[in-house]
């Protein structure tokens, strides 16, 4: 695969006015799929795989919801957190590091053993949670900035103190090939 054609830019100034704002690049919460903080994990594994197979975009993750309000969010990576055997979780272990010294032995059916572990806890348990929200009037540099700060996948996006959607990092980074290409 070669390299795009190189395309003209234009100067900085010509930018200013028409750049896109959080709002403008942002997922509708009509569009996504959402889970009730107590559903349980074999469940959520279940939505998330079919919400995968049914959307083309960011449907890698499900919203969590606990009495209408949206608290966090779950996804592929919380599920191989889920499912790590509980020595592995963490890398420090009494102010040690540890990731780095050997590689940890692992029998044969411990993946199994450990799916259906999770398969009945509440997806509040390994979900990841939603402190902060972005504004939906935010420019994408400050979204950057948010990302890059938090080490975060996704943002809700609020206006005027509602919920309208979520901001995906991938979403993000196509604005950045945009802007490039």
């Amino acid at each position: 695969m070669g390299l795009p054609a190189e395309k003209k830019t234009k100067p900085a100034a010509e930018y200013y006015y028409k750049e896109k704002i959080v709002k403008d690049i942002m997922k509708p919460m009509e569009s996504l799929s959402a889970i009730s903080a107590d559903t349980a994990v074999k469940d959520a594994v279940y939505i998330l795989k079919s919400s995968m197979a049914v959307q083309n975009y960011n449907s890698g993750y499900l919203l969590v919801f606990e009495n209408k309000s949206l608290i966090g969010y779950v996804g592929i990576q919380e599920m191989f957190a889920s499912v790590q055997p509980p020595n592995l979780r963490d890398d420090w272990f009494v102010g040690w590091n540890l990731s780095n010294w050997v590689e940890p032995t692992f029998m044969p059916g411990l993946f199994s053993s450990l799916c259906h572990e999770v398969a009945e806890k509440p997806v509040r348990d390994i979900m990841n949670p939603l402190t902060t929200m972005i504004r939906a009037d935010s420019t994408l540099e400050e979204a950057v900035f948010k990302f890059y700060r938090e080490r975060r996948d996704m943002f809700p996006v609020a206006e005027n103190e509602k919920l309208v959607g979520v901001l995906f990092a991938c979403d993000l980074f196509n604005e950045i090939y945009n802007a490039i290409f």
